[in-house]
């Protein structure tokens, strides 16, 4: 009898875990994505081995190209085409490179690729740079969105400028500094553009590993390599003679011979009040020699015409690498294909729908940075841009992780159709890791455009199948996998994509949502113009 009791005491007790103290059982959501076509798309785009795989950069624009006109899209570039021309030049350093910090009798020379990483993005044959004045911004945690162009900003002309490469905490220092309105869309990159636009002639990023998302030997091997970049010489803006990376043990003995201390002044810039400090008499001096050459890519861009307000647009964006293929990255572009599928088998939306392939390499996304410059479709017209970086591959997740919270109301957008799914949104501090340099984000949300960026790289998500403590696993796996050399940077038909279909259909819901609107997405911080526009320039923001 006493067994018996303690049989159902113990069933009792099983009973109870199970109904409080397990996971709701997830019923996965019904929706348009199909989780094997994005598969089939990604192999097809990146596949090393087998006859599927369009070989070479016009190949796989090729690729795409053809599978919008078979779902019937229109083309959405150039003169009518289905691409946007990108100017770029690859720059390539010939022989050494002298780099040497001084103040007063102390020198020390730079060591490349040990001490720091550089490049030059200007159209020069020989970079020389001599005896340059320092002076530390603080933390570059911020790309503002433009709202004006101040008189009384910040003049760098002729120094180097010195940042930390940080999350976005201290966004009020680095915007009263270049007296713009507070609303965060980015990471340093925007502190680069600023940084060269008042006149710096070089940047240097202070290397933080935890902060860069990327670890040294990473950063010297991108830097060993020739460097892609804009051609902006018909544009009139002249980049930066010098940007680079530098050690953080030289940094620290730079700043302790100037009379200050780093981890100090660290402290001090995540005060919104932060203020410049001139490293008073340190220089940095360079003289290296640079090989131009001119190269061409392509942005491919497809148009579904809106039924209303077709001069208004709703952007999905991801990107492609004219140089590789990388499986993980081509997971966006397998988005990018199956959103188009989708929306060309349902009733036209309002406004037109852009489905656009940006351009980039490891360093920036110039192809994005490229059409905000030379847009084919207003920017006071486009109401978003929804960025799609990379899906996640481990299956389904209770939840989509967000890098930071949005700065606009196309965060709660995200959360209501979340919620549709059963799902919730997790916006984490800082992406655990993301690509060195800009960004689409960036690049949309510098002309005041709101963004929503979907990216596999912001956190590890919450798996049905093993929680979070999974997803963090997946997300370790995946980071390793972004080294282009790794050999887990391979398409698998293992990869369980009904979680990254999920993240797709969100961003489907929200963009027809948006499409289907006359509203347009609000900036947390107000109305966020161009610099120099004037109010009635965005429409609606």
């Amino acid at each position: 009898m006493r067994t018996g009791v303690i049989a159902a005491a113990v069933a009792a007790t099983v009973a109870v875990v199970a109904a409080y103290g397990q996971p709701r059982p997830y019923k996965l959501p019904r929706t348009p994505i199909d989780p094997a076509r994005l598969s089939h798309d990604v192999r097809a785009l990146t596949a090393r081995s087998g006859d599927v795989r369009p070989r070479g950069a016009d190949l796989r624009v090729a690729y795409l190209i053809r599978r919008f006109q078979a779902l019937g899209l229109k083309p959405g570039g150039e003169g009518g085409g289905w691409t946007q021309t990108v100017p770029l030049v690859r720059y390539t350093v010939e022989g050494p490179v002298t780099l040497r910090l001084a103040d007063g009798a102390w020198s020390r020379p730079l060591s490349t690729g040990r001490d720091a990483v550089v490049a030059t993005f200007r159209p020069v044959d020989r970079v020389q740079i001599d005896n340059a004045p320092l002076v530390f911004l603080g933390r570059g945690g911020s790309a503002p969105v433009v709202r004006a162009e101040p008189a009384d900003a910040a003049d760098l002309s002729g120094k180097i400028a010195l940042i930390l490469a940080a999350a976005p905490r201290a966004q009020g220092a680095i915007a009263r500094l270049f007296g713009r309105a507070e609303a965060v869309t980015g990471d340093w990159a925007g502190a680069v553009e600023d940084a060269a636009r008042r006149g710096a002639i070089g940047v240097l990023i202070v290397h933080d590993p935890d902060e860069a998302g990327l670890g040294w030997d990473a950063l010297a091997e991108m830097y060993a390599k020739p460097q892609l970049a804009l051609d902006r010489t018909q544009t009139g803006r002249a980049p930066l003679l010098l940007q680079g990376w530098l050690q953080r043990d030289a940094a620290v003995e730079l700043f302790r011979e100037a009379g200050l201390d780093l981890e100090a002044l660290e402290r001090q810039a995540a005060d919104p009040g932060f203020q410049p400090v001139p490293l008073s008499g340190a220089t940095l001096s360079a003289d290296y020699q640079l090989r131009r050459e001119r190269v061409v890519v392509s942005n491919v861009l497809a148009k579904l015409p809106g039924a209303g307000a077709a001069k208004e647009t709703v952007v999905y964006s991801a990107r492609w690498r004219p140089n590789e293929e990388r499986p993980m990255e081509g997971t966006g572009l397998a988005a990018l294909l199956e959103l188009a599928r989708v929306y060309a088998h349902t009733t036209p939306t309002r406004r037109t729908i852009v489905f656009a392939a940006f351009a980039d390499d490891e360093r920036s996304c110039f192809g994005a940075d490229w059409y905000v410059d030379q847009p084919l479709y207003p920017l006071a017209t486009t109401a978003a841009d929804i960025d799609i970086q990379a899906l996640q591959t481990a299956g389904p997740a209770r939840d989509i992780v967000l890098a930071g919270a949005v700065p606009s109301t196309l965060e709660d957008d995200l959360a209501r159709a979340a919620a549709r799914q059963g799902r919730r949104v997790t916006a984490r501090e800082r992406a655990e890791a993301e690509d060195v340099g800009g960004d689409e984000p960036s690049a949309f949300a510098s002309r005041g455009v709101p963004v929503l960026p979907l990216r596999a790289a912001a956190g590890g998500p919450d798996l049905v199948k093993g929680g979070r403590k999974a997803g963090e696993a997946w997300l370790r796996g995946y980071l390793v996998s972004r080294d282009r050399t790794s050999a887990k940077d391979r398409w698998s038909p293992d990869w369980d994509l009904r979680g990254g279909a999920l993240d797709v259909a969100l961003a489907y819901d929200v963009g027809r949502d948006l499409a289907n609107s006359s509203a347009w997405p609000q900036w947390r911080s107000g109305q966020s113009l161009v610099a120099g526009q004037p109010a009635d320039g965005v429409q609606g923001r």
